[in-house]
């Protein structure tokens, strides 16, 4: 009786087994079918289906600053704008070329457009963008614009005023005469120099010489062979003097960037050679001029080496490119400003 009904609950727990190995082998047939249904929607084979693309990448300044606010266009009438970290993206692409812009005002970008093919999306497609007040958008080039002469206003001739005849008096007295004002002359006016605008030049990995495109004097970098692997972009940009307290300058700053495969990159597997002509000035103790490099808020001589220095030019050696200036000692007293 007992062996019976042992052999009873036997055969209704294997019935029970079979029947939840049965029902778990459905839902996950069902699952699985579920799953392959979308990703055939998302990513649709050969057959009359479309592949989807992206393209992306960043938009900064030579300095490696995010440069947010810029609209981008795509040449395909799309447009979307860089994020505060500078991201820029398009998604949803057919296969296709796409012709990448830049524009936002009063800055300039390098390179000014980027031609783009998909199928396979595209990472890194990164522009360099340069600051100037009245930029259009667009690389300037390296030719400055001339600036107009002011005509001078010209200053009005004071007319001589007649003669007064007195009344005839009994006592005569002499008729007064009048001296007119004499016209003065107007002071010439000055044109101002024009700022010269950025410039670039590829060098490749057998090495070259970049000069900058100034006129009152010239920054050349020389690249030794193998100091890049392959074909880079040398950007120069002038930059407005200022003040380094405690030292004086050359009125030399400037800042070299370079692009390689559309990144900037700023080490080298080679020194590079920089030689900077600037005017003597007294605003530098003679022999104490050095290449300094702008390391966040402070100048430094890291990772620069003097090669040669006399009155008039500077060359050194660098392993890396940023912002630069020729500075030095200086018997200058800078004198504190008293508000009243």
């Amino acid at each position: 009786m007992k062996s019976a009904k042992i052999t009873s609950n036997l055969v209704i727990l294997f019935l029970v087994t079979i029947f939840l190995v049965s029902f778990s082998a459905q839902g996950f047939n069902e699952t699985t079918r579920a799953e392959a249904a979308r990703e055939s929607q998302q990513l649709p084979s050969g057959s009359g289906g479309i592949e989807y693309y992206t393209i992306s990448g960043y938009v900064r300044t030579n300095t490696g600053t995010a440069v947010s606010g810029v609209t981008v266009s795509n040449g395909a009438g799309r447009t979307t704008t860089t994020s505060s970290t500078g991201y820029y993206i398009f998604s949803s692409l057919i296969a296709g070329s796409y012709t990448i812009r830049p524009t936002k005002l009063n800055y300039t970008f390098y390179p000014t457009t980027l031609t783009v093919y998909v199928p396979s999306s595209k990472t890194n497609q990164n522009f360099v963008g340069y600051y100037e007040s009245g930029g259009s958008g667009n690389m300037p080039t390296s030719t400055p614009t001339s600036t107009a002469t002011k005509t001078p206003i010209p200053t009005a001739t004071q007319t001589r005023p007649p003669t007064m005849t007195p009344t005839k008096t009994p006592t005569k007295n002499p008729t007064p005469t009048y001296t007119p004002t004499p016209t003065k002359t107007p002071t010439p006016t000055s044109t101002p120099t024009a700022t010269p605008q950025p410039v670039s030049k590829v060098i490749t990995s057998l090495g070259g010489q970049f000069t900058s495109n100034d006129t009152l004097s010239s920054t050349s970098v020389e690249f030794p062979p193998n100091a890049v692997d392959t074909d880079i972009t040398v950007i120069y940009a002038y930059q407005s003097p200022q003040i380094v307290y405690p030292l004086g300058h050359a009125n030399r700053f400037f800042s070299l960037t370079v692009l390689q495969n559309n990144r900037v990159i700023t080490q080298f597997n080679r020194p590079i050679t920089i030689t900077v002509n600037y005017s003597a000035n007294k605003a530098i103790i003679k022999d104490s001029a050095k290449l300094y490099w702008l390391d966040g808020t402070a100048w430094s001589t890291v990772g620069i080496t003097t090669v040669n220095r006399t009155e008039t030019q500077l060359t050194s050696l660098t392993d890396h490119f940023t912002l630069f200036a020729v500075l030095g000692e200086t018997n200058l007293t800078y004198l504190p400003v008293i508000a009243k």
